[in-house]
């Protein structure tokens, strides 16, 4: 069948990315390998991705069928900071005569930053989980029907791709998913509006991710062996924590006029 195929391609395509990016550590310059390396492995997310939903943006879509902020940010931490590790072994092997390529040293500050994206992919759900046992009021009909059909007409779908469970706001396929998701509010009272809580937290992700990957390719330049990856800023990793802290906070406040019948 049609769908067989497709699965078939995509697990070729798979297996063929693993054995790039062992290729790739080995032949290329510690550079070269961290660059193609980082690039193979989003090319796995996203085939990955694709596979499962038919989507190329698959793997950053969760529950609510809405490209998720919190998933976005734990995949590009991943693929940067595994990624770097992967091209620092394979760097190893050929230059470490005797020695555990393996050994090499990663800074606590990256563990950190690590923690602090899991928990919020692992938060988040929970959070969103108390918004489906309770209503909006149910005076607020009106104004329930017409933020769903304005949320609908921001992403160019239909009234009937958009649905309230709860007081949250889901689409009722992947294919509805927007990239817009990522910036904007979750429950049917800001569903229409920007979320400055995840843009700012976009923000801190995106510069601290691009400033260490800048970080990662002078230390690969220099050549290997690679004994330790480069540190993070305490102080930038303490911001992205209280960013974090405070987008789970936002996501955590009521923003949808509730019925106190079926309140928590």
């Amino acid at each position: 069948t049609t769908n067989d195929n497709w699965s078939n391609q995509h697990t070729v395509a798979l297996i063929a990315i693993l054995i790039a990016v062992t290729v790739a550590g080995l032949v290329l310059t510690p550079a070269q390998a961290f660059v193609a390396i980082g690039l193979l492995m989003f090319g796995f997310v996203i085939i990955a991705g694709r596979g499962v939903t038919g989507l190329w943006r698959g793997a950053l879509i969760d529950d609510r069928n809405k490209v998720s902020l919190s998933r976005l940010q734990l995949t590009l931490w991943t693929v940067v900071v595994l990624g770097a590790f992967l091209a620092a072994a394979l760097t190893n092997v050929g230059d470490v005569s005797g020695a555990n390529p393996l050994a090499i040293s990663i800074p606590e500050q990256l563990w950190y930053v690590m923690g602090i994206s899991t928990t919020a992919v692992v938060a988040s759900p929970l959070i969103r989980s108390g918004k489906r046992d309770v209503k909006p009021q149910e005076a607020d009909k009106e104004t329930t029907a017409a933020n769903l059909q304005l949320v609908a007409n921001q992403r160019g779908l239909t009234k009937e791709d958009v649905a309230a469970r709860g007081v949250e706001v889901v689409n009722r396929q992947p294919k509805d998913s927007r990239w817009s998701d990522v910036l904007q509010g979750e429950e049917i009272g800001n569903g229409p509006n920007l979320d400055l809580g995840k843009v700012q937290n976009l923000f801190f992700t995106l510069v601290l991710v691009v400033a260490y990957m800048a970080a990662l390719l002078a230390e690969f330049r220099e050549g290997g062996p690679i004994l330790s990856l480069p540190a993070l800023d305490t102080g930038m990793v303490t911001l992205l924590g209280i960013s974090h802290g405070g987008y789970l906070a936002y996501k955590a406040t009521p923003h949808t006029a509730r019925d106190q019948g079926r309140g928590r």
